[in-house]
């Protein structure tokens, strides 16, 4: 249970919020706070830790899964990812706010000005086929 949460969140969820915070500025043109933005992923990081890394201790115990009611032995597992949870549900506000700020404070993106307007255009693009060895002409 704990491995497959620890793949889905870390892997998808965080892709998602990563995607969310590279396109913002190209998409709205406006750049987001550097230290909220820290501040949340340093947050999601230790509340997604703290969610599901005691839940491996918790099965090594016995734990099973989809249960209403834990035995006492495990509950401090399950106290310790209570906790994670609240973490994590704290980052989000603090991800809320970061895009609040970004809306309302209308700091202008640089990246604008010096590129195309994509992550992609930091390189000659497009490539075409065997355009990397030789010159190509368009008549």
């Amino acid at each position: 249970m704990a491995h497959f949460h620890y793949v889905l969140s870390l892997g998808a969820v965080f892709g998602i919020f990563t995607g969310v915070t590279l396109w913002w500025s190209f998409i709205t043109g406006l750049s987001l706070n550097k230290m909220l933005r820290y501040l949340f992923y340093l947050l999601f990081f230790m509340g997604v830790n703290l969610t599901f890394f005691p839940l491996h201790f918790a099965g090594l115990q016995g734990n099973p899964r989809k249960y209403i009611d834990y035995q006492d032995r495990v509950s401090k597992w399950h106290a310790i990812a209570s906790f994670g949870s609240i973490v994590r549900v704290f980052a989000l506000f603090v991800f809320m706010a970061l895009l609040y700020e970004a809306v309302y404070s209308y700091r202008v993106s640089l990246v604008l000005i010096s590129s195309s307007g994509s992550p992609e255009s930091v390189g000659k693009s497009p490539l075409l086929h065997g355009s990397q060895n030789s010159p190509f002409f368009i008549s």
